[in-house]
């Protein structure tokens, strides 16, 4: 619930958890926060914030398609 949060505070918006690439999201936040490496948990919240940036800017999870196209 708290990456879904965070995922909607960033102003992504989805459908469901089913979606794969929500769904990798919350495994990566997931494995950031419970693992016993602290190099692997930063390296999980990296690439978390890398595929949070992406979806942020990407149509129809936080991008809006333009009315022109």
């Amino acid at each position: 619930d708290a990456c879904l949060a965070d995922l909607e505070a960033c102003g992504i918006v989805y459908a469901t958890v089913n979606d794969p690439l929500i769904y990798n999201a919350i495994k990566l936040w997931c494995r950031s926060l419970y693992t016993d490496d602290p190099v692997k948990g930063a390296e999980y919240l990296r690439r978390y914030d890398a595929l949070k940036g992406s979806l942020m800017m990407a149509e129809g999870y936080g991008r809006e398609a333009d009315a022109d196209e």
